[in-house]
């Protein structure tokens, strides 16, 4: 990989993968997005296309938040802002915030996994096709396909299972 490559992936990429996890920071969030870091085996950059790719167990986090697969691709606009995030994986697996103290199910956190996982960056939605799967501490859903936009807290799916209550705590381990 060459050097440019190399410096673009290590100083600039994690960076824009930052503001892409945070769902887009606004004037009313003045501080900063948590250090965003992703680990792979290899990663490789088309600025002509403008997408990254990283491969070989990837796990990317940012502050709570938890991405992990086999195959990371970030694209990226004209203006080099990440617009989507598609992670690959036998499954790919998503762990959100955990809940704080005072809130409704404290200490635990929203999970999710599927064969592909896409993440769409400005909408703070997360797509999750084949074996999908999303376990909140109120319940857990199956199917083929789950849309589940984060900012909102609402998941649509289209036939599939839905267990209450959740399930035995070991099943996420």
């Amino acid at each position: 990989m060459s050097s440019t490559i190399q410096r673009f992936l290590n100083k600039q990429l994690p960076y824009c993968l930052a503001c892409c996890l945070a769902g887009g920071a606004t004037a009313q969030q003045p501080s900063p997005p948590p250090p965003l870091e992703v680990q792979a085996e290899q990663g490789e950059l088309d600025m002509r296309k403008r997408i990254a790719v990283y491969t070989g167990k990837v796990i990317v986090t940012q502050g709570e938040i938890r991405l992990s697969g086999d195959r990371l691709q970030i694209y990226y606009d004209a203006s080099q802002r990440p617009q989507k995030l598609l992670l690959e994986g036998a499954p790919a697996h998503y762990r959100g915030r955990v809940r704080k103290t005072g809130e409704e199910h404290a200490g635990m956190a929203d999970e999710a996994e599927a064969q592909h996982v896409e993440y769409r960056v400005g909408e703070d939605l997360l797509l999750l096709e084949g074996k999908a799967r999303i376990k909140q501490p109120e319940f857990i859903l199956e199917s083929a396909r789950i849309e589940y936009d984060i900012r909102l807290g609402k998941v649509r799916m289209s036939q599939g299972q839905w267990s209450l209550p959740g399930p035995p705590e070991d099943l996420w381990q």
